[in-house]
């Protein structure tokens, strides 16, 4: 039981992502993407695999009709992120909150589905 004049403070959600030391706002990346006017919607993750290696994973939501192939490299270059690996997923759609605000935990987890998804089958 907690004492009434006590709070627990249980953490916080937010989009800054340690990528190698370097703290970087995955919003920021998300809008340098989306100058691309050919990718309908984009959204940044940090996922862990089940070996416990975490990627930077960038979502996709291209326009209907259009291959992703092409986008992903200039959607990568448009990140700047220099020499940290990013793997790119196609998703139907990025989860947003009422306000617009990408909701990083479904965002792992859809990511974290499709990669599976292309492991299973590329093997």
């Amino acid at each position: 039981m907690h004492n009434p004049m006590q709070f627990e403070l249980l953490g916080r959600v937010d989009d800054i992502l340690n990528i190698g030391g370097i703290k970087v706002s995955a919003g920021r990346l998300e809008d340098r993407v989306m100058e691309d006017a050919r990718i309908a919607d984009a959204g940044v993750a940090y996922v862990v695999d089940d070996r416990g290696r975490g990627a930077v994973v960038l979502a996709l939501v291209p326009p209907e009709g259009i291959d992703i192939g092409p986008l992903t490299q200039e959607a990568v270059k448009r990140m700047a992120l220099g020499a940290t690996p990013v793997q790119v997923v196609a998703v139907p759609a990025i989860p947003r909150t009422e306000t617009g605000k990408v909701r990083r935990n479904a965002l792992s987890d859809t990511v974290h589905q499709s990669l599976k998804a292309s492991v299973t089958t590329n093997a």
